[in-house]
């Protein structure tokens, strides 16, 4: 029996120093500004940086810091463990207690940050909406080219709007330039949609749903009556005639797919205020039989759950973003109007948490094809403000460079590095003033 009290004393003995050599671990300094290793696939010959650039390298301030001396330990007090089948009994509880508690911290924390890629069911009937959840819906024509482009956001168990945004809007297509944004399906899919809208707006789009060629058609089984605003008038050999007059109507499913993809001889004005009377015929109809939606969202169970969830508000409405013309030629080209207050009305629960969003340029300086594209689409998703995509000066960098404009524009490169998980930080003190970070894209960012 002594043994076995003298094993339980050097037992005890034993963890408390485990412990306190724990603790004294702990205490030492966190490395600070790491620089993440690079990783090439084969060395590639550098060349020296171009001379209108002077960069200052910040490698001094990110060594790493010397591990602080270990404190020297005093012999720990060891106290006998409880026998008492109470006490033992409420030490355990208490430990169970602990442990669930931070395993619901950690869990709740992680469906927060995956919250995104989450895959989630499609969901029978119409449901409760979700504060802050949206949905993106584009509607193809023959050519693979994104002619009706709209968000759908849930607000609450009250309201859900739809805004729709114009094929002729002028946008920057990150990884391509600045194209229509109808444009965009074809250039990169319905990704590349996705990414426009949400860097030009700086919003989270959490699903998508795409209704390709005759997918509109084939979900309706009927008829439905749509009221147009202005006449839709398709070219004939003889000249434009009237296909949909000005008023309410009955039209057959293929007539109401036809007014939502074609332009006809209006411009793209009048072409998206018709599709904004076709979407709300359509939605009221989606409302009414919710099943409805698999049909054309089927590849996407997030985006059909969505659409459920706003269909389930009570209030669901369909209006056109405020948009502007952009130069004068024979393709009528629109911009997005400045109108805060219906942004922060139709989108305000959606926001990207970064505030003012960090202005960043992407440069490829390696000679993989797409590269720009995939990386801009990383930091979109974390709130990131791309405003220009394009080639590097030379397509020979080993190691990707993070270019603090100005020493205004550290943290923005650190949160940059840190998304990134690699590239060296430099900060040029002749600052460009249009982004707040530039990015030049080596070997290590190919994976």
């Amino acid at each position: 029996m002594a043994n076995e009290e003298l094993l339980t004393q050097q037992t005890g003995a034993t963890q408390a120093a485990r412990l306190k050599s724990s603790i004294n671990l702990a205490e030492q300094p966190m490395v600070a500004n790491e620089v993440a290793e690079v990783q090439t696939a084969s060395p590639v010959p550098s060349e020296p940086a171009p001379p209108t650039k002077r960069r200052v390298s910040n490698r001094q301030s990110r060594r790493r810091s010397e591990p602080a001396a270990a404190a020297p330990e005093e012999p720990p007090t060891v106290r006998p463990l409880p026998t008492d089948p109470r006490v033992v009994r409420r030490v355990v509880l208490a430990g169970l207690v602990a442990v669930l508690m931070v395993a619901g911290t950690v869990i709740g924390s992680y469906l927060w940050y995956s919250r995104d890629d989450a895959p989630q069911p499609a969901l029978e009937g119409a449901l409760a909406p979700v504060e802050g959840s949206s949905v993106l819906i584009v509607a193809t024509d023959a050519a693979d080219r994104a002619v009706s482009v709209g968000v759908m956001t849930n607000s609450g168990p009250e309201q859900s709007s739809v805004v729709l945004f114009p094929g002729a809007l002028l946008i920057e297509i990150p990884g391509f330039g600045t194209h229509r944004l109808a444009d965009a399906h074809v250039l990169g899919g319905v990704d590349s949609v996705r990414h426009a809208i949400m860097n030009e707006l700086g919003i989270a789009i959490d699903g998508v749903a795409v209704l390709s060629p005759g997918d509109l058609a084939s979900t309706l089984d009927r008829d439905l009556e749509i009221t147009l605003s202005s006449p839709f008038l398709q070219p004939d050999y003889n000249g434009a005639v009237v296909t949909a007059g000005v008023g309410a109507a009955s039209y057959t499913p293929d007539e109401i797919e036809a007014m939502l993809v074609t332009v006809g001889t209006g411009g793209e004005i009048e072409f998206v205020q018709r599709q904004r009377s076709v979407w709300e015929g359509y939605i009221a109809e989606l409302a009414r039989t919710p099943g409805l939606v698999d049909d054309f969202a089927d590849e996407d169970d997030v985006g059909s759950a969505l659409i459920k969830q706003g269909l389930g508000a009570e209030r669901v409405t369909t209006t056109v973003a405020p948009v502007r013309q952009v130069g004068v030629g024979e393709t009528q080209l629109l911009g997005l109007a400045a109108d805060p207050a219906f942004f922060d009305l139709h989108f305000g629960s959606i926001r990207m948490p970064l505030d003012p969003r960090p202005r960043v340029e992407i440069l490829n300086g390696t000679r993989e094809v797409g590269i720009t594209q995939a990386i801009a689409g990383e930091l979109i998703e974390k709130g990131f403000w791309i405003l220009r995509t394009d080639n590097a000066d030379r397509a020979s960098y080993r190691e990707t460079l993070i270019i603090a404009q100005g020493p205004a524009g550290q943290q923005e490169a650190v949160l940059v590095e840190h998304e990134l998980g690699y590239g060296e930080i430099v900060i040029e003190q002749s600052a460009s003033g249009s982004v707040d970070v530039s990015v030049i894209l080596g070997a290590d960012a190919i994976q």
